[in-house]
């Protein structure tokens, strides 16, 4: 819809790679589009182990935002991953596309076999639905 910025949903999972998605949000953020970002369990503890990142905020997750964030920091939309109600698990939740960056081959088989016991799962599900 014109009257909407672009909308993208990214998910992180366990697998190595927590660079490539610290870039997909800083490009995505400085297109100006809205990111509903969610993360695995295992997908923290990737972006502690290998980012340092403690708390899924802005200046930690894409710090070269920080210094001046202008609006990015509200265009980063961060979901519990345990909230299958939140809004990017709904089919009626209109966005331009989502990405899971890296994504686990756990997560990979539960999105292929339909089994979103959790957001990341469900929202991937529904993206391809």
């Amino acid at each position: 819809h014109p009257s909407r910025p672009r909308r993208y949903v990214l998910g992180v999972s366990g697998a190595s790679g927590a660079l490539y998605a610290r870039r997909l949000l800083e490009l995505l953020l400085r297109s100006g589009a809205e990111v509903h970002l969610v993360v695995s369990e295992y997908g923290q503890r990737l972006l502690f182990d290998e980012l340092q990142i403690r708390k899924l905020e802005l200046d930690q997750l894409v710090p070269a935002l920080a210094p001046d964030p202008g609006d990015a920091a509200s265009r980063l939309l961060v979901h519990p991953n345990k909230d299958v109600g939140a809004v990017i698990a709904s089919g009626s939740f209109l966005h331009d596309g989502m990405a899971v960056v890296p994504c686990s081959s756990t997560s990979l088989g539960a999105i292929a076999t339909g089994s979103g016991s959790n957001l990341l799962t469900r929202a991937a599900m529904v993206t391809l639905k």
